[in-house]
């Protein structure tokens, strides 16, 4: 082997050497470049995570009143039509069922309010909420409180069955709320025993029938119950 062959054969090598440098420092800035992005996109990836928890959480505060924890005001209605669109496509399915809404209002309770005051009152209603779930427990049923400031209660009830099993099952709840409804709270001025009791009407959406040419609207449930509940408020001399 000549001179020449082995200055050739060294430049080849060092050329090859070179080569293979820049191809690994290529491969390792893509490499940096790749984990480079990855944690941008993780940086990304946590701000949107945390964007939608203060979304879920301030829908939370939107959706659930502060006092009871109960459906608020603001979303009542939203989830009632949810309830009935629910209820239109099981009628069309040809299942046997109804959905029962309860309207509630506490009796004398602007004589409470202002005879043993806010706190007082605010304690009363969130006591009377505890005890709607105590009788509305399933999990398909449905507690709202209607306005921030008011004694209005709404409760949603499903049930199954041919127009005699629900009547059986209204019943059946109309003693639970007979029973655990009306109760005495302490008052702290003076220690005064204070009843605690609420007015209450229902009405159903296809108003005992399975048919589903007679599934209503739900103000029209909502008016009906609210009517009957006035009537057992007036039938009782309850009224604030």
């Amino acid at each position: 082997m000549n001179i020449a062959m082995v200055d050739v054969m060294y430049i080849v090598l060092v050329f090859l050497l070179l080569l293979l440098y820049v191809l690994v420092r290529r491969n390792r800035m893509l490499s940096i470049r790749f984990m480079d992005t990855k944690a941008k996109l993780k940086i990304v990836e946590k701000f949107y995570s945390e964007e939608c928890t203060k979304r879920k959480d301030a829908e939370k505060q939107i959706s659930v009143d502060k006092l009871t924890g109960l459906i608020s005001e603001n979303v009542y209605e939203e989830e009632l039509e949810k309830r009935r669109a629910e209820l239109k496509r099981a009628l069309h399915d040809g299942a046997k069922i109804d959905q029962v809404i309860f309207f509630f209002d506490l009796n004398k309770f602007g004589a409470i309010n202002k005879t043993f005051g806010h706190i007082f009152a605010d304690t009363a209603l969130k006591t009377f909420s505890h005890k709607l779930r105590e009788v509305f427990c399933r999990s398909r049923d449905l507690l709202i409180r209607r306005g921030s400031g008011a004694d209005e209660f709404i409760v949603l009830v499903e049930i199954r069955g041919g127009p005699q099993d629900i009547l059986e099952d209204i019943k059946k709840l109309q003693a639970k709320i007979n029973k655990k409804l009306i109760f005495t709270l302490i008052s702290e001025d003076g220690g005064v025993p204070v009843s605690i009791s609420a007015s209450y009407g229902y009405a159903s959406f296809i108003n005992g029938s399975v048919e589903r040419s007679s599934l209503r609207s739900v103000f029209s449930v909502l008016d009906e119950a609210e009517q009957y509940m006035k009537r057992h408020k007036r039938s009782t001399t309850l009224q604030d």
